[in-house]
């Protein structure tokens, strides 16, 4: 029985050339260039089995991926932002180049000396002139001389470029909001956060992009340290130091999910309305929401409104007949700044004076 039997030449399928530009006729390659180099995927450890290596991210993939933050349907690579806003920002850059001139016309603005009267330029243009001593004698009294009056640049300049900037950051899904400043007209916390969390909507492919890209980044890095991670580092498992080597741990299958919205960075008072409504609605403790809200002397506030809660359960304790010793020990791990409370400190005394 004759039979056909096919043996991949590369292990996972992918290959790595290197070429180079042929140089003169004589050693003139196929299509003008020379391979040096072809070997296979570079990215796989060729000392490790392959019932291992499949199991790593690197295998069978090319270290390329796609993050696009806007997809162009006639192109692999997306288009980009300033596509829209090119010209945008050519008729901002000439306005803010107007606004230079300007302003230096009116530090310096031109000065008008009447002529004949005895002053030429070489006298302006001298070194003591230059130094900002305008010093000028001329020979005719009366003779007209004076700085000439720049105009104020009329409100309609700076409201066309006001105009122009809103609307680049618009189609770029920047507003006021995110930066932290209040729009017109609205000054409640909530209605900021509102508007904030609308503008995530725009940004969404964005964002959907830059989670793919950390996704896709921790994945190859997992897999790199599969198959080439032969260095120990410690590394911190649940708050312990414990020896970490790569390679030990190829054959295992890791994924690294990224969860959706955590890359995009929330304000101050978005976190602030998030904590107010879960502790409002029984979801999280006061010493968390004071924590969190970075209040004034907070730990001394829940010291303080702890401290009948932890009284209470000492003298329960006591009750039950837990030996003074330890009422004071739990007392001083609970209440470090307080100490006892006159309760407990009565009822200690009480069991010494029985002893």
């Amino acid at each position: 029985v004759m039979g056909t039997v096919q043996n991949p030449i590369y292990r996972d399928g992918i290959r790595k050339i290197t070429v180079t530009m042929a140089d003169g006729k004589k050693n003139k390659g196929e299509n003008g260039y020379i391979v040096l180099d072809d070997s296979s995927n570079p990215n796989i450890n060729s000392k490790l089995e392959d019932k291992l290596a499949k199991t790593t991210h690197p295998w069978g993939r090319f270290p390329v991926y796609l993050a696009n933050s806007y997809k162009d349907p006639m192109s692999i690579w997306g288009f980009a932002a300033y596509e829209q806003t090119g010209y945008m920002l050519h008729y901002i850059n000439k306005i803010l180049k107007k606004l230079v001139a300007w302003t230096r016309n009116v530090m310096t603005p031109p000065l008008i000396i009447q002529k004949h009267c005895g002053i030429t330029r070489q006298m302006i243009e001298s070194d003591n002139n230059k130094a900002g001593r305008l010093i000028l004698q001329p020979s005719i009294p009366n003779a007209r001389i004076e700085f000439m009056p720049i105009p104020n640049l009329p409100q309609t300049f700076f409201t066309v470029l006001d105009k122009l900037i809103e609307l680049h950051d618009r189609i770029h899904a920047i507003e006021k909001a995110d930066r932290g400043e209040a729009p017109n007209g609205v000054i409640a916390a909530s209605a900021i956060v509102a508007l904030q969390e609308k503008n995530q909507i725009a940004l969404q492919p964005k964002t959907v992009s830059v989670e793919s890209l950390a996704e896709n980044r921790s994945k190859w890095a997992i897999g790199l340290w599969q198959n080439w991670g032969t260095d120990s580092d410690l590394v911190s498992v649940s708050g312990q130091p414990e020896e970490f080597v790569g390679t030990d741990y190829a054959g295992r299958k890791f994924n690294f999910v990224v969860e959706s919205g955590s890359t995009v960075p929330r304000t101050s008072l978005q976190v602030q309305e998030l904590v107010m409504k879960l502790a409002e609605s029984g979801k999280i403790s006061t010493p968390y929401l004071l924590e969190t809200l970075n209040l004034p002397n907070w730990k001394e506030e829940v010291a303080r409104t702890s401290g009948p809660l932890v009284d209470q359960a000492l003298s329960i304790l006591m009750d039950a007949g837990l030996p003074q010793e330890a009422v004071q020990q739990i007392a001083g791990m609970l209440q470090p700044d307080q100490g006892q409370s006159p309760d407990v400190r009565q009822k200690v005394e009480a069991q010494k004076e029985k002893k």
